[in-house]
């Protein structure tokens, strides 16, 4: 997850809202896990029709609800579970209008009628090229649509608030990189006003979505002190 993936969007309140763009790859792994679970599902009604009746008729019922459950499969799933099927929860993915809003029913039900048209041995090629060299990963449905998939914001634990001065120890893994970035940061802070120490810290907004811009600067400050103090003893 990356940073550049960030999507920025301001309310009409003029608000910023943003999230994190799920990449083609997550996107593909929650497919194949949402089919998986169809593939299946197909395989029991199948079994189920030939024991109740058969013959051509079981052939058409068996052709009519597969229709429906794979249709209705995607849809149901992202308007019940606001844009979240079983394939996108397991890889922690929901789909959202592209002004970060929830998603709306119509949106669920046009993603979902346009999805068919990727599938299509003419248009797969391009509804792969679209998600790739879209500059928001959207596939030809979700341009339609005007919908965007990103990642969930993960559970938070509840925090209490840092004071001035304290030592914390980050709460993800951290490249090298990433770790002189702190500790510069926290040398950094100490001589410089707070307005600037927030707008430094507001690309890392994304990743710390229940800190207001106050409470985001205090950590990274903590943060950056644990980390030089580690630093200082190896």
């Amino acid at each position: 997850m990356l940073l550049d993936d960030a999507l920025h969007v301001a309310n009409p309140e003029g608000v910023q809202l943003a999230a994190v763009l799920a990449d083609p790859l997550s996107r593909a792994q929650a497919l194949l896990l949402d089919m998986l679970i169809i593939a299946v599902s197909l395989y029991v009604l199948a079994v189920l029709l030939s024991l109740l009746s058969a013959g051509l008729a079981s052939q058409g019922i068996f052709t009519a609800l597969a229709f429906v459950l794979v249709w209705g499969y995607f849809f149901l799933f992202e308007w019940l579970w606001r844009g979240v099927t079983p394939g996108k929860r397991a890889l922690n993915l929901q789909v959202i209008s592209a002004d970060l809003m929830p998603l709306s029913a119509a949106q669920a039900a046009w993603r979902n009628v346009l999805r068919y048209l990727d599938w299509l041995p003419g248009f797969f090629g391009v509804g792969a090229l679209a998600l790739v060299l879209s500059p928001k990963n959207q596939r030809l449905g979700d341009w339609m649509a005007g919908t965007v998939v990103i990642f969930r914001r993960a559970p938070q634990m509840a925090v209490r608030p840092l004071q001035p001065g304290e030592v914390s120890p980050p709460p993800w893994r951290l490249s090298r990189q990433e770790q002189r970035g702190l500790m510069d940061f926290a040398a950094y802070a100490d001589a410089h006003h707070e307005a600037r120490l927030v707008e430094l810290s507001a690309p890392l907004a994304v990743k710390m979505p229940d800190c207001d811009a106050r409470e985001r600067v205090q950590r990274l400050r903590a943060w950056g002190r644990y980390l030089r103090g580690m630093d200082g003893a190896t």
